[in-house]
């Protein structure tokens, strides 16, 4: 069996064009104010809008069509982890 994608990979090939403020009300990668109230219905939730979609900006499984579920997490994961990253530097500054 293949080993799972990290999800930088994941994010850098199937999510940054529209996380990255291309798309408007897209939230983008480590913005808080963007992601507050979806960071708040939890890991599971983000993970299973990626999965089905969020039309008609959102694009079922995030147009990756081959990612597992693991992967799609990770990608999750990853951009949950810039959001912890801009509250480091803010509290830094």
């Amino acid at each position: 069996m293949n080993e799972a994608r990290t999800g930088e990979v994941i994010y850098k090939k199937y999510c940054a064009n529209c996380h990255q403020g291309s798309i408007p009300r897209s939230p983008v990668l480590g913005k808080q104010a963007d992601w507050t109230d979806r960071v708040e219905k939890g890991r599971a939730a983000l993970i299973e809008n990626v999965r089905v979609g969020i039309p008609p900006e959102m694009p079922k499984m995030g147009s990756c069509r081959n990612c597992t579920d693991e992967e799609l997490g990770n990608a999750v994961d990853y951009m949950l982890a810039a959001l912890e990253e801009e509250e480091t530097e803010e509290e830094t500054e």
